[in-house]
């Protein structure tokens, strides 16, 4: 029966786009989010925000602290993405170039926060227990050479995501608090570090809603400077 096994497996790519059909399962997202930073002295800064998703659109808009609120973010394609700045009042597209830069302070990227896949032709299952994958594949992300991916076997999620640049891991992320929402696991708590410079990001979604039937007119420029 060992061939048979065989042939039941499933391959690397397989599995990662198994991935990527469970984490854009829902039709749209609409959520309240905590987004924390922590520095290496252990100072902390606490935003909060709402994310509102469709496909591989994508806005963000900032309502806290004072000094941030009105900041935004719009992702319509990994080629094109905005930031509104209140203080400038003005739009500006993030040119491909500086897409792999800092969003804010976070330790994520503007092409991080725009992003959502990890299905790559270039990809091989690392280990496989009862439990887990361990897949490590080319990364879709610039600025990283690889990325080596942990999936839970059961829900199809990504619980531990490492970046990786010259054969090192700079920056390790894990999806904690899945929870059951509707029909669909949901990842309620992201966590980002930054290992060379011991900074932290976690981003926790205290409210969310899922399937309300977003419109494409949801994700403009105009709904990117509005409030």
């Amino acid at each position: 029966m060992w061939w048979l096994m065989l042939l039941m497996s499933l391959s690397a790519k397989e599995i990662l786009a198994k991935v990527d059909s469970v984490m854009n399962a829902p039709k749209d997202e609409t959520a309240e989010m905590v987004i924390v930073t922590i520095d290496s002295r252990g100072m902390t800064k606490e935003r909060k925000a709402t994310l509102m998703q469709k496909g591989e659109k994508r806005l963000i808009k900032f309502s806290y602290p004072l000094e941030d609120r009105g900041i935004s973010f719009l992702s319509l394609s990994e080629d094109e993405m905005y930031v509104y700045l209140p203080s400038f009042k003005r739009v500006t597209r993030i040119a491909s170039h500086v897409k792999n830069s800092q969003f804010l302070d976070t330790d994520l990227s503007y092409e991080e926060m725009g992003k959502s896949t990890y299905k790559q032709e270039e990809s091989e299952i690392l280990e496989e227990n009862e439990k887990q994958y361990r897949i490590k594949s080319k990364s879709n992300f610039s600025g990283y050479d690889y990325i080596i991916v942990t999936i839970d076997k059961q829900s199809y999620i990504p619980v531990t995501i490492e970046f990786q640049k010259a054969g090192i891991t700079v920056k390790v992320m894990e999806m904690a608090n899945i929870t059951k929402v509707g029909k669909y696991n949901i990842p309620l708590e992201t966590r980002v570090k930054n290992i060379k410079d011991n900074h932290k990001t976690i981003m926790r979604i205290e409210k969310i809603e899922l399937d309300r039937g977003l419109t494409d007119e949801e994700f403009t420029l105009r709904k990117l400077k509005g409030f």
